[in-house]
């Protein structure tokens, strides 16, 4: 205590005010640690959430293109051959954003769409030729690799929304 009493003010002032440094210092690094764990925890929350629009998305797409597939079963049963080419462009085009847009769908289910794909520009071939005169369709051959179709695409749709509440499937 001697040497406290020792000093002078201005001296015992310096002192305190390192001592407040000191402790304003390690608050500072403590409030920018805080800050650095709520910068991850926000950034990990609109992760999620981004992923979580996109399942969304995949599984709005998937409804989509399995009431479009049921819709053109219809119209090759009524012949309605006009109306066919734009509808298969139409779910062709669904499927590829489909397939590009999500990047949590394994290689398989990459695989089944890139197939289904492929089946429906070889039907809308079949369908321009019926159009043209220059072939005749087999309606009940189409509409089955159509349901065949139908199965895959509900098959993935029951997979990205058992992912919802699940990890990324990464």
């Amino acid at each position: 205590m001697t040497y406290l009493s020792t000093l002078s003010i201005p001296e015992l002032a310096s002192i305190i005010g390192l001592i407040v440094t000191v402790i304003g210092f390690i608050v500072t690094i403590y409030s920018v640690g805080r800050s650095r764990s709520a910068a991850n925890l926000a950034k990990e929350a609109a992760d999620s959430a981004r992923v979580r629009m996109m399942r969304f998305d995949v599984a709005t797409g998937l409804t989509s293109a399995i009431s479009m597939l049921e819709e053109i079963k219809r119209l090759q049963r009524d012949k309605s051959w006009q109306l066919l080419p734009e509808r298969y462009g139409t779910l062709r085009k669904l499927l590829v954003s489909i397939r590009g847009a999500y990047p949590h769908i394994s290689e398989a289910d990459r695989s089944s769409i890139q197939s289904a794909i492929q089946h429906l520009a070889n039907s809308e071939r079949i369908v321009e030729k019926v159009i043209a005169d220059v072939d005749t369709a087999d309606v009940p051959k189409l509409n089955s690799r159509l349901s065949n179709l139908v199965d895959i695409l509900q098959e993935l749709l029951i997979e990205v929304k058992n992912r919802e509440g699940g990890s990324d499937g990464n």
